[in-house]
């Protein structure tokens, strides 16, 4: 098989829910999943024409907001739903991604301090690494607002 092309995946049948309206950006990621597994929360996207960037390949930036969003929810998961922040995100990326392949990030919470967590995720197209990402999101207070999210 040349880049991009893959035996068909039903994700539906492998065990994953769909995941698409879990909030207002993802909804425009498009085709989004998720599966848990004991500890391990798995995250997936369908790439599309619109994740391309120039070249014909994924845009970093899609595969960016997927990792957020599954790192995100992996530590909002771990650590009971409190309201948190991203502080940082260190993407790798390895390999490309084409229109077609289901990426799929693998997540792990290494470590839950009071007040920060810190998390790990490798996102995958069909057994194959093409990114890693390590990320540090800090815990709010109740009643605590990021910044974003801050009175002007």
């Amino acid at each position: 098989m040349t880049a991009g092309e893959h035996p068909p995946f039903d994700p539906r049948a492998e065990g994953w829910t769909d995941a698409s309206h879990s909030n207002p950006f993802i909804a425009k990621l498009g085709s989004t999943w998720i599966r848990h597994e004991g500890d391990v929360t798995r995250f997936g996207m369908f790439i599309d024409a619109s994740h391309m960037n120039t070249r014909g390949r994924a845009h970093g930036g899609a595969i960016l907001a997927l990792a957020d969003h599954a790192l995100g929810q992996t530590t909002l998961r771990a650590q009971g739903g409190h309201p948190q922040a991203t502080v940082q995100l260190d993407l790798h990326f390895i390999d490309a991604a084409w229109p077609g392949d289901f990426v799929e990030a693998v997540c792990r919470v290494n470590r839950q301090t009071g007040s920060m967590l810190y998390a790990q995720a490798e996102l995958h197209v069909a057994g194959r690494l093409i990114a890693t990402v390590m990320a540090v999101y800090k815990r709010l207070r109740s009643g605590e607002q990021g910044a974003s999210q801050r009175a002007s």
